[in-house]
């Protein structure tokens, strides 16, 4: 969980964890689930979710070989578009409900990390008048551990050239 594989370009850990939260939300039939997309969509796109990994938090084991416990915060943005405010609020909060559930639930997500260290869930209407938008936000902090190897790793081969 989280070692580096020699053998493969090496990728952020956080962003395979954002990847595995998209899987397991499109995987329960979730529609327009989004890791890389331009923000806002339109109202015909919604309801949507949005799904970035900005931030990796990194605590040292101590001394000896690089090793962290880490956190990655995984953010997710809900939109949805009702005619009616209290239709948008309780459309978003459900959404926010399913995906709750689901991330809680996922075998290979949970796998993949020690723990679920926190979980923020906030919303609020972002429109006056119809279309009206509801916006959730989800952030969960997935913890897991990370070992650099003290070899370290061929600058080049990071890059995926290699140079004979």
């Amino acid at each position: 969980m989280g070692d580096i594989d020699q053998e493969k370009p090496y990728v952020l850990y956080r962003v395979e964890l954002r990847e595995l939260v998209a899987k397991a939300l499109r995987n329960k039939g979730l529609k327009n689930v989004f890791t890389a997309f331009n923000w806002p969509l339109e109202t015909k796109v919604l309801p949507a979710i949005w799904i970035t990994s900005p931030a990796d938090q990194a605590k040292s084991n101590g001394a000896g070989p690089p090793d962290f416990n880490r956190t990655a915060s995984i953010v997710m943005k809900v939109q949805v578009s009702e005619e009616v405010p209290d239709a948008a609020q309780k459309h978003v909060d459900y959404l926010i409900g399913q995906i709750e559930q689901t991330l809680m639930t996922d075998h290979d997500l949970l796998a993949a990390v020690s723990e679920v260290e926190f979980m923020q869930e906030e919303n609020r209407l972002t429109a006056d008048a119809a279309p009206y938008i509801a916006e959730g936000r989800i952030v969960i902090g997935l913890a897991y551990q990370e070992t650099f190897p003290l070899n370290g790793t061929d600058v080049i081969q990071t890059f995926g050239v290699t140079e004979k």
